[in-house]
């Protein structure tokens, strides 16, 4: 192996082993009817809890309302775009309007995560970014 095929190699490793974490809200009211008996108190949607445990990925609540994800860049990358899809699933057995409630927190989850991700996250309870009437009990 020649001297620029070694740097490449030890750039791309500690590429693939950096890590980061970002923060991300969390919807318990959801959360808890993602598992096949719904759980009460439960914050964390099994969906999500599943991926970041096949991706290496650690999952730390802060609050009922959002938590750190921390991992490697590539599966940070992945979570941060797939997040939607996990926060917003749920066992369809225990909603009763599942449609309206999916819809409604896919189409609101982008913004609670940059209301999350911003230096105001308390701005995440506002009225106007329904977070509140689609995720807390």
């Amino acid at each position: 192996m020649n001297k620029t095929s070694r740097i490449s190699a030890i750039i791309l490793a500690s590429a693939v082993s950096a890590c980061a974490t970002i923060r991300v809200p969390l919807c318990p009211a959801i959360a808890e009817k993602s598992y096949p008996s719904e759980q009460v108190g439960e914050v964390v949607n099994r969906y999500m809890a599943e991926r970041a445990a096949s991706k290496n990925v650690a999952i730390s609540p802060l609050s009922s309302f959002a938590a750190e994800i921390s991992g490697s860049i590539f599966a940070i990358e992945w979570f941060d775009r797939n997040y939607p899809w996990m926060m917003c699933a749920f066992e369809s057995r225990h909603m009763l309007l599942d449609r309206q409630t999916f819809m409604s927190c896919m189409h609101h989850a982008s913004e609670w995560m940059r209301v999350v991700k911003s230096d105001q996250p308390e701005h995440l309870m506002n009225r106007e970014t329904k977070y509140e009437e689609n995720c807390v009990n």
